[in-house]
């Protein structure tokens, strides 16, 4: 099976969290393997993770969530969208200010309620 390698500077098609859209990418930084890490969109230079296939909700339609703050304080079930993760569920509060929250990848543990 062989699998495509990519340049820094090269376009590819992503959706843009910010801009709500997808659309094209600059890819900035790839991993030893030749295969991309981060993207800077064209249109609002947001730079972002790279993940093949991982473009939209099952529906069609992006996952939308209000955007991450460490100062808010978040409750279990609540949505979200981080600016390096993407979208994410809060899965369980663990103290006064820390959150487990279920990314595409992976359970992440942020800060809330940070006065």
């Amino acid at each position: 099976m062989e699998s495509e390698t990519f340049a820094i500077g090269q376009l590819v098609e992503k959706l843009c969290l910010p801009c709500g859209v997808e659309q094209s990418h600059t890819v900035t930084v790839l991993t030893k393997k030749g295969l991309i890490s981060k993207v800077a969109c064209t249109a609002c230079a947001t730079v972002s993770s790279f993940k093949s296939g991982a473009k939209t909700a099952d529906d069609g339609k992006p996952k939308t969530g209000s955007p991450y703050d460490p100062k808010l304080t978040y409750r279990k079930g609540q949505a979200m969208m981080h600016n390096s993760f993407g979208y994410g569920e809060v899965m369980s509060i663990i103290e006064p200010q820390k959150i487990d929250v279920r990314f595409s990848d992976r359970l992440r543990r942020l800060i809330h309620a940070r006065n």
